[in-house]
């Protein structure tokens, strides 16, 4: 009769750069979409949402596992989300300046980079937090308006 190993089964998660490369097409579509609307003047406020769901992505990963990259990150998307929704309450509409505009490319590259590096459990985990944040704001926005 034959040895039975008892092992204690873990579950093991997909490594953050497969994850990302199997959904690519889906985030890389929004990245990519949201910096052409602001290269080429045609920016709503679903692209500056989405430049802002980054940032608090960043800020709620920052909080959860704190690294002098997801810092810088975190701190220039605050930055330039700050500066879009300033030049937004001037000239009445989503724009930036071809320095902001370098700067978001950059920020898009290295958002991308960061997050095809960590663990999934991770990028699960702040995804999470921020549709609750978000939920929260629904609620009280409909409590205030209902």
């Amino acid at each position: 009769m034959r040895k039975q190993a008892h092992r204690k089964h873990t579950h093991a998660s997909v490594p953050m750069l497969i994850n990302r490369l199997l959904e690519e097409h889906v985030e890389s579509l929004h990245e990519h979409g949201m910096v052409t609307a602001f290269q080429y003047g045609v920016a709503t406020k679903q692209h500056y949402d989405y430049l802002v769901r980054m940032a608090n992505m960043m800020n709620v990963a920052n909080q959860s596992k704190p690294s002098a990259e997801a810092e810088q990150i975190k701190t220039n998307l605050n930055h330039l989300a700050k500066s879009i929704f300033d030049r937004y309450k001037r000239e009445g509409k989503f724009g930036v300046s071809g320095l902001h505009l370098q700067l978001m490319k950059r920020l898009v590259a290295a958002y991308d980079d960061y997050w095809k590096r960590q663990t999934t459990n991770l990028y699960n985990e702040c995804v999470a937090e921020l549709n609750a944040f978000y939920a929260d704001l629904a609620n009280k926005k409909a409590e205030l308006n209902g």
